[in-house]
Order: C-alpha cells, then structure tokens, then sequence
C-alpha cells in the first residue's frame, strides 16, 4: 500500500510546484498562450489515459513489467501537468474576467467547483 500511497501522491505534488511554475509564466509572461494551454492540458491527459486504457489487465505480479509502471507514471505526471496547468491558466484569467471588488469571492468560487470535482470524480469511479 505504501507505494500505491506514493504513486497517487505524485499528481497532486507535481500538480502544485507546476502550478507554480505555469502560474508564474502564463500570469506574467507569455499572457499570448492561454488558450493554447487550454486546449494542450486536457489533449496531454487524453494521451496518458489512453495508454491506461490499453494496458493489459495482469494477473499476477509477476506478469507487471517496466513499462506498465512507466505508463502508470506516464499518466500520473500528465494529470499532474493538468491539474497544474488548468489551475494556473483559470486563476490567472478570473482578474481579467471579474471586477477588481469581486476578485476574491471570484478566486474562492473557482477553488470550490475544482475542490468539488476533486472529491466527486473519485466517487464516481469508485461507483462504475
């Protein structure tokens, strides 16, 4: 369990130091790309769940290779470079679409509907 533990962590870590790093470029500096990083963030994800999606379903652990635990990874470090990208292009967008009195309630909004979607999504891959 502890190394499941510590693969389902590396999303959410990588998430926030690339939230960091992509808030820090998009927010000041390469303002032009927003939208790019909009449409490539969720394209990346599709990549890595596909690749998922046609890994062989293994019996036992002696059947896992490298490369399962390299696509595993693979999906988990696209996912993070999601959740990293999407939170820092929407943050860095709410000053240009609410005015400046707003800004806070606007910033707390958005931080509840992916807080929200966060927690649901789990839920309902745990249902199906």
């Amino acid at each position: 369990y502890t190394t499941t533990a510590n693969l389902l962590l590396m999303p959410y870590f990588l998430g926030a130091i690339f939230s960091l790093v992509c808030g820090k470029l998009v927010g000041t500096k390469i303002k032009k790309i927003r939208r790019k990083i909009i449409l490539l963030c969720p394209l990346l994800l599709l990549i890595g769940v596909v690749a998922l999606y046609f890994l062989p379903n293994n019996e036992s652990e002696a059947d896992i290779t490298s490369f399962d635990y390299f696509i595993i990874v693979f999906f988990l470090i696209q996912l993070s470079l999601m959740i990293g990208s999407i939170f820092s292009v929407i943050s860095s967008s709410l000053s240009l679409l609410v005015d400046q009195r707003r800004l806070g309630t606007a910033w707390g909004v958005c931080g509840m509907a992916i807080g929200l979607s966060e927690s649901i999504v789990p839920i309902l891959n745990g249902l199906i």
